[in-house]
């Protein structure tokens, strides 16, 4: 079950700052990682509690590794890259490598918030049910269409 909460990697505090107050506005909680190593340290943990995740993209390529280890796992959230507004030519290679989406800087609050709200609510919508059709808990995955009931003799 996620948890409602949005994870970031950035060390840049005023784009930390942006993200804490939409956060705080649309109702959500708040993860961060000031380095790619800290973002591995929170995926080895696991991400049950992550909605979306949010990669701020830097020179180095642990910027991407992170992007690609998070749109590696079975179940991982949406994937938000932040780039810089020279780095336009990324945006094609980040999405091929699966962000969900790409913002530039410098954004507003309000602009954040609402791709934040998008993404849950499609996420929401993609999720598979969590119960089978006689409501019994299926596991991570979809819901176990492939058993046939036997009637049981009276």
């Amino acid at each position: 079950m996620k948890g409602n909460v949005l994870l970031v990697t950035s060390a840049d505090s005023d784009l930390i700052g942006v993200v804490e107050t939409a956060t705080r506005q649309t109702g959500r909680g708040l993860k961060t990682a000031n380095s790619a190593r800290k973002t591995f340290e929170i995926l080895d943990v696991g991400l049950d509690d992550v909605d979306v995740a949010v990669v701020e993209m830097d020179a180095s390529l642990h910027s991407v590794a992170v992007v690609e280890a998070l749109n590696g796992l079975p179940a991982g959230p949406p994937v938000v890259a932040i780039i810089g507004p020279d780095a336009t030519e990324a945006i094609p290679i980040l999405q091929h490598r699966g962000t969900s989406a790409c913002l530039t800087k410098p954004f507003g609050i309000q602009e954040f918030a609402t791709l934040i709200n998008e993404l849950c609510a499609d996420a929401r919508a993609k999720r598979p049910p969590s119960c089978d059709q006689w409501g019994h808990v299926c596991g991570w995955g979809a819901p176990h269409s492939h058993l046939e009931l036997t009637p049981v003799p009276d």
